[in-house]
């Protein structure tokens, strides 16, 4: 019986972390299809772009005006660009995610991630471990009010170990116990005070 139940709860559990894959794919795929279509709409109005910035060169009194308008439609090209690319879609989704969050909630997300071989991991696990590390690091800084509000990421190969680093601000100090540290989320924590 016990042994049912624990299969069941890893089916379970394998299952949320299928569902949660599946919805980053589809908001990856969303936002693909979005940057898709904006460029389309970019690319047929390029010409008219080109012409009018062809008009405004000739007449050198509007030289200026050019160059405004030139920074302004290269503005729109960044808009709809891919931010981040890696050789590994996870990774994809997950860093331009955050790229977009960080923007809107103006953070600022420094990200160095090398092109390595991931093979070794699971898709379903790195998804798991990467977007809840991402996740925490974001939820802490958000709730800093005072100072840089910060995550820095980095993903390196150093001989045969991936090396995952991620830091951020945080409020408040680190919580340690025993040399380790601790989460400072209360479900987390009470769980870790009763052991």
């Amino acid at each position: 019986m016990f042994d049912k139940i624990a299969e069941l709860g890893v089916k379970e559990e394998h299952l949320r972390m299928k569902e949660q894959q599946a919805q980053m794919q589809n908001r990856y795929f969303a936002d693909l299809e979005r940057k898709y279509e904006s460029t389309q709409k970019l690319f047929h109005d390029i010409k008219r772009h080109v012409h009018l910035i062809e008009c405004l060169c000739e007449d050198n009194e509007r030289s200026a005006e050019a160059k405004v308008y030139t920074a302004d439609l290269l503005g729109e090209v960044d808009k709809v660009a891919t931010k981040f690319h890696t050789n590994n879609q996870i990774i994809n989704i997950l860093v331009n995610d955050k790229i977009a969050f960080a923007e809107y909630n103006d953070l600022c997300f420094n990200y160095n991630c090398e092109n390595i071989d991931l093979k070794f991991i699971q898709d379903i696990d790195l998804v798991t471990m990467l977007s809840n590390l991402l996740d925490n690091a974001f939820d802490a800084c958000l709730k800093v009010t005072e100072g840089s509000k910060y995550v820095d990421l980095c993903i390196c190969q150093m001989n045969d170990f991936v090396l995952i680093n991620i830091s951020n601000a945080c409020k408040g100090d680190v919580l340690y116990q025993n040399n380790r540290l601790l989460s400072t989320k209360r479900d987390i924590w009470e769980s870790v005070c009763q052991m």
